[in-house]
């Protein structure tokens, strides 16, 4: 038997309790109610930056009302049990296309429940621990108390996914991805109406009433469908906005130009790595040049080629296209059809990335 397993640490409620995880744990579909949400959100809370694994947290029937916002009476202990079980059931499903790799885990990897003791033992899949230990990067915080005042599990979700790019300003989502990553199926608010008013609005009043973001969000169409919704996103909190400047400073990063190539569907972080090497100069002009064989048709592949252009410092439109000439083959160009998909890719590159 592990001993580790036996190392216990009391999960008691502060009130400056801060929840970390790394962003693709963020992004990880999950299908939760919002106790068991909530209960989540609390034990990650419990995990110190030091920390280099997982303890068995022991949480009471007293921490545990507070927690998930239940009222502490003498059922309190059999709500402990229920969710806690259901809580152990649910899996979440983590996308890694870098590496081509999906994970499914369990979010508990055991819970032990003491008879007449008024507590239970749980511990958290270690198989979530690259996402909750030791992050340097790609992660995000927020105080849980952001997520207890909330009462709409959409809210909370909705929440946690823009305060991950909180310092951006925007975030845009295909519907049906927003619809996967809040594990709404395919029979639930249909029209895009029912998913405004049951989804969208509710979580748009509580995240602005409960928490320190402000968020308004647009629908953007393909055609006459709707196909996306971009989200802005505004902090109430004036050292973050003062922060969103001085983030880019410290790095010594152009953050518009950040942006410029998170539009190409990289993430901040890859934008960051991808101007090191590069002055804030000859980042615009390789920009630009890109932007300029785009509007002249040359370009297959836009992600491939800002990456090449920010590395060879591309300048000249001349020598751009004669090398693009030496690299394709000419075939000829197929009649252009603006389709649906187009004119979203077109906002695309005008807007914040879809994610």
């Amino acid at each position: 038997m592990d001993q580790k397993l036996y190392e216990i640490k009391k999960a008691k409620l502060t009130g400056n309790e801060v929840v970390i995880q790394h962003n693709d744990l963020i992004d990880a579909p999950r299908i939760l109610n919002m106790q068991e949400q909530k209960l989540f959100m609390f034990l990650i809370s419990k995990i110190k930056p030091e920390d280099r694994e997982f303890f068995t947290f022991r949480v009471t029937v007293d921490e545990f009302a507070k927690a998930v916002g239940v009222n502490n009476t003498k059922n309190t202990y059999r709500d402990l049990q229920e969710i806690s079980k259901r809580l152990m059931s649910r899996v979440i499903t983590i996308h890694l296309p870098e590496k081509k790799i999906i994970t499914q885990t369990n979010i508990l990897d055991y819970i032990d429940y003491h008879y007449g003791k008024g507590y239970a033992d749980i511990r958290l899949s270690h198989k979530l621990s690259p996402y909750l230990l030791g992050l340097k990067r790609e992660f995000t915080q927020y105080k849980l108390s952001q997520i207890t005042r909330l009462s709409s599990l959409y809210a909370a979700r909705i929440y946690e996914m823009l305060k991950k790019q909180e310092i951006f300003g925007k975030r845009t989502f295909f519907i049906d991805d927003l619809r996967k990553k809040l594990s709404i199926n395919s029979s639930q608010y249909q029209r895009i109406n029912n998913f405004k008013k049951k989804v969208l609005d509710i979580a748009k009043r509580e995240i602005d009433e409960k928490t320190d973001l402000k968020i308004d969000f647009k629908f953007i169409k393909a055609g006459r469908k709707i196909a996306a919704v971009e989200f802005n996103i505004v902090s109430k909190d004036e050292k973050t906005e003062k922060q969103k400047g001085l983030y880019c400073i410290n790095n010594e990063k152009n953050p518009k130009q950040i942006k410029e190539i998170m539009k190409f569907g990289y993430s901040a972080l890859q934008a960051m790595d991808m101007l090191d090497f590069v002055d804030n100069s000859d980042a615009e002009k390789a920009i630009n040049a890109v932007k300029s064989q785009i509007k002249k048709g040359n370009v297959k592949n836009p992600k491939a080629m800002i990456k090449t252009a920010l590395k060879e410092k591309w300048h000249d439109d001349k020598k751009i296209e004669t090398k693009i000439k030496k690299e394709v083959k000419k075939v000829p160009n197929p009649i252009k059809r603006r389709t649906g998909f187009m004119k979203i890719f077109e906002y695309l590159f005008r807007k914040e990335p879809f994610t």
